[in-house]
């Protein structure tokens, strides 16, 4: 069971009571509690006149993250009888989790911190319950189940049947050892009421309802599964069994050349297999029969998309953890994956075994196989670092360090000689760093203040052709820059109709360049003419977000695309 404690502290007090849940919470077995903290709202130089101290270096947490936790203690101090507007500003960003109802049926507790014994703590209890029943949310009070600390009169005591409480006063008094008593006690009490909604699913805890699948952007599981001992090798990968007007388009590209510039748009075929989000899809440039995808599920799934028999390839269950990325190599039947297990791993298809893996300190979030030489590739994690991996060493050669927050992608430039990176900034508030074009050799950044909106970038893509990339933005619209210094963001001219609500959607270009296409958190496929930004059309494709979108690296007319919801498909 994975329970997490999201908070916001600005002098600390709820801070200190958070870490008492958490230790609660970890005392009954099977249960990982994690602190997670909140985006601060407030410029450095304000928190200073205020006399705030500085921030721990707790994790910040991204909204789409709320689906990875199984259950959750909310805390926060009291402004007027309500929660902080920092609280309230991270929960008004949840629209995307709202809408497709992924945090229905989980159960979350409340703490709080107020000024004096008057300022508000049920009523701040009661004002946040509105927000747990519009998710649908469970709410887990702990009653009177504290005992005979409920009762105390002789001292000063916070806390009530709603959820533990101190009492801040001017910023001087620290929690009592009775609040922190009562703090520790809901957190166990809480892991344990939350347990009976839990069933055991492989040596680790797993929500009944299958719908509410974790998204991309969290830690590892907190117990890894045990590795697979079942062959991976399923089907062929052979492109025998392939219908002839398929294989004729393959080889020989004349019904791709015909239908250039049509947009995919029937279904033609359905690929079943995660049971979990679908983080990324990939054709095989060499054998451009063959798909990987890669989900939270633990898997990567090869599939030989137009086969008669047998469209499930190879099932690769070597990460102990949820799969990120998955990138095939220029070097024929291989693939490249990374994931929360800290690690990337390179597997051949062909045997489905093993052949190397490339250990990290951070979970990995995105990997790159450099375009000119399929010995080198980039990675970048959960702690900011980009690394720079040789394959036939199987070490580091160049970090490129800046002191980011997460990386959420990378992308090389046409010509390879730099690269950009998107990383979260919202622990640091400075999203200038946002968006980081660097010298690949010189391991310096190039670019400063690139783009400066309070907005996360989950895809980077360059133009194949044209001196331009584009940024996915999580203002729900593709940003587009210069790709010559000093890397201008272009100010009259963006791709906006989809919406990105927090999830990690990705956008690709076509095979000419003259279309983008991208995923949406409403389960659509949007198209876009690149040069003009103007819509062309949209598919409905899933009922949940549409998380990737890959043009066919031979046929232009297909795409793939896969789901939050565990679905792959491939149009026509």
């Amino acid at each position: 069971m994975h329970e997490e404690e999201r908070y916001y502290s600005m002098y600390g007090h709820v801070e200190k009571l958070a870490e008492e849940i958490k230790k609660g919470a970890a005392s009954v077995e099977g249960v990982e509690a994690k602190l997670w903290q909140v985006p601060e709202t407030l410029p450095d130089e304000v928190l200073g006149k205020m006399g705030a101290p500085p921030k721990s270096d707790i994790q910040i947490i991204t909204p789409g993250e709320l689906a990875e936790a199984d259950g959750f203690i909310f805390g926060f101090p009291t402004r007027f009888g309500m929660m902080s507007a920092q609280f309230k500003a991270f929960l008004d960003a949840t629209g995307g989790l709202w809408k497709t109802q992924q945090l229905a049926g989980k159960p979350a507790g409340i703490f709080y911190s107020t000024g004096s014994q008057g300022g508000g703590q049920e009523t701040t209890a009661l004002t946040a319950i509105t927000q747990l029943v519009h998710h649908g949310m469970i709410f887990v009070p702990i009653g009177y189940t504290f005992g005979a600390g409920m009762f105390e009169m002789e001292k000063v005591k916070g806390g009530s049947p709603y959820g533990a409480g101190t009492f801040a006063g001017d910023g001087s008094r620290q929690p009592s050892e009775l609040e922190l008593e009562q703090a520790f006690h809901q957190g166990k009490t809480t892991a344990r009421i939350f347990q009976p909604k839990l069933r055991s699913l492989a040596g680790t805890y797993r929500r009944e309802s299958e719908q509410y699948w974790l998204q991309s952007q969290g830690f590892p599981d907190p117990i890894p599964l045990p590795p697979v001992t079942t062959s991976p090798v399923i089907g062929s990968i052979s492109d025998s069994d392939l219908p002839r007007d398929i294989l004729s388009s393959l080889r020989h590209q004349a019904k791709g050349r015909a239908m250039l510039g049509q947009i995919s748009e029937r279904l033609s075929v359905s690929l079943n297999s995660h049971m979990k989000a679908v983080n990324v899809v990939q054709w095989s440039a060499s054998h451009a029969h063959l798909l990987a995808s890669a989900g939270m599920d633990h898997t990567i799934c090869i599939w030989n998309v137009w086969s008669r028999d047998q469209k499930k390839a190879r099932v690769l269950n070597y990460h102990s953890a949820a799969v990120k990325d998955v990138k095939w190599s220029q070097q024929g039947l291989f693939v490249l994956s990374c994931g929360y297990d800290c690690s990337s791993r390179l597997i051949d298809v062909e045997k489905g075994l093993e052949t190397q893996v490339f250990k990290e300190d951070q979970v990995v979030g995105v990997i790159k196989f450099h375009p000119d030489n399929p010995n080198i590739f980039l990675s970048g994690g959960l702690k900011g670092f980009l690394r720079l991996w040789d394959i036939r060493t199987g070490k580091v050669v160049q970090e490129y360090i800046r002191g980011l927050g997460p990386i959420l992608d990378v992308e090389f430039t046409n010509d390879a000689k730099q690269f950009i990176s998107s990383s979260d900034v919202s622990k640091s508030n400075v999203s200038e760093n946002s968006i980081i074009v660097w010298d690949l050799s010189r391991q310096i950044p190039l670019s400063n203040q690139v783009y400066v909106e309070a907005y996360t970038c989950p895809c980077i893509r360059c133009h194949p052709f044209d001196p331009y990339f584009v940024a996915q933005s999580n203002g729900n619209y593709i940003a587009i820059f210069s790709s010559k210094p000093p890397f201008k963001l272009e100010k009259f001219k963006r791709y906006e109709s989809h919406s990105v609500s927090g999830f990690p959607i990705k956008c690709n270009f076509s095979l000419d360049g003259e279309k983008l296409a991208s995923g949406s958190s409403d389960g659509c496929i949007y198209f876009y003419n690149s040069r003009s930004s103007e819509l062309i059309k949209k598919i409905k494709a899933y009922e949940q977000a549409c998380i990737d979108v890959a043009f066919h690296p031979l046929l232009p007319n297909v795409i793939a695309s896969c789901s939050w919801n565990g679905d792959v498909s491939v149009f026509e």
